[in-house]
């Protein structure tokens, strides 16, 4: 038996299932704990140089291979300690590794989710994003899901109840973002049944935002930003998108069902607007607007040097 294949195939899928049990949130852990194990790569390596029989060599790397899976699940460091938190029927993981007392040296690990709402509920998000990465992409069974995962937080939920609309307000704890090595990642999921209203306020480094599965009556983005990808979705009449952000790129797309009207007075160094017609100075709008069963109405504002806007 070749040592070689039987160490990549265990490996791979040791890989594949750790990926498909955080997906399915059987467990958590951040990639970034993947990236900081590359010196185990080493280890692998001179295990693969040392002139040994190829059994030993295989258990040395299955060892290796346990270790990294040890130390992307429970990251040990110096201090640390988990707590559970249970507030207005939502639930709350969080996990902090410190290592000394500077705050980018200080991970934490954080999962909130909130039950879902009856179908056709309208929701306002608004969420502080801060430094580092955004994602919203996924759908989930709950009406929020949100996961964080870096050296910036922590967060706090806070839901409230209205007569005709919830509101959730996720936000930093008292935390101010300090110079130094930024790591910040955060994944939400969205309930696809409600209709939202969403706003985030975004410091960070990249936002990518995927709606088409979600019914989004407006969204609002401001703050900075060095990349900006969106994608509209086509499952309400009317969808209003308020862009004030200062990026080096925004890329927005939205879909051939819905006309489309885009304005920006953005500064720009280079345009991409496809699929529209200039009707005046930072006014665009798609071939058919006017008589549009579904519409977009896309309000950019930023200091952009790159601007790209499609139809899908």
């Amino acid at each position: 038996m070749s040592f070689k294949n039987v160490f990549w195939g265990v490996l791979l899928l040791t890989i594949g299932l750790l990926y498909a049990l955080r997906n399915f949130d059987v467990i958590w852990f951040s990639w970034s704990s993947v990236a900081d194990l590359w010196p185990l790569l080493l280890l692998l390596w001179g295990i693969s140089l040392i002139p040994a029989k190829p059994l030993y060599k295989l258990l040395g790397s299955f060892g290796v291979i346990v270790l990294a899976v040890i130390l992307v699940l429970i990251r040990p460091t110096g201090d640390g300690f988990d707590f559970q938190i249970g507030h207005r029927n939502w639930s709350s993981n969080s996990h902090w590794n410190q290592d000394n007392d500077s705050d980018t040296d200080t991970y934490r690990d954080q999962a909130f989710s909130l039950p879902v709402a009856k179908a056709g509920a309208r929701v306002a998000l608004n969420l502080e994003a801060a430094a580092g990465r955004f994602e919203l992409m996924d759908t989930t069974n709950q009406l929020i899901s949100f996961e964080s995962h870096g050296n910036i937080g922590p967060y706090m939920m806070e839901p409230g109840e209205g007569e005709q609309i919830t509101t959730v307000d996720i936000k930093l704890d008292n935390v101010s973002v300090n110079s130094g090595q930024v790591k910040n990642e955060v994944i939400m999921k969205l309930n696809p049944s409600v209709i939202w209203n969403i706003k985030v306020e975004a410091g960070a480094s990249k936002v990518d935002m995927d709606l088409k599965n979600f019914m989004v009556r407006r969204l609002e983005l401001d703050g900075g930003a060095s990349s900006v990808d969106i994608i509209v979705g086509s499952l309400m009449d009317t969808v209003d998108v308020d862009l004030e952000v200062g990026v080096s790129s925004l890329s927005i797309a939205v879909p051939q069902a819905s006309g489309c009207e885009l304005r920006t007075d953005a500064v720009l160094s280079g345009r991409r607007i496809t699929g529209f017609e200039k009707i005046s100075t930072g006014l665009y709008r798609t071939n058919g607007f006017d008589t549009a069963k579904k519409k977009i109405y896309i309000d950019a504002e930023a200091a952009i040097s790159d601007l790209k806007v499609e139809r899908y």
